[in-house]
């Protein structure tokens, strides 16, 4: 059974922007940083929101 999404991945060019911009959003600071990347947690299924300079690689 689908109880929603996991993962949801964002593409942003402005990396700094998009963090100050989904932060403020979710009222959240980011729950893991690295160049390039922000993830945030959100919900109590623990789904991933992630803003990225360019797509990740498996």
């Amino acid at each position: 059974m689908l109880r929603g999404f996991a993962t949801v991945n964002y593409w942003a060019a402005d990396l700094p922007a998009a963090n100050s911009w989904y932060a403020e959003l979710l009222g959240l600071e980011p729950y893991f940083e690295r160049p390039g990347y922000y993830e945030f947690r959100v919900g109590r299924l623990r789904a991933r929101t992630r803003a990225c300079r360019r797509p990740l690689r498996p």
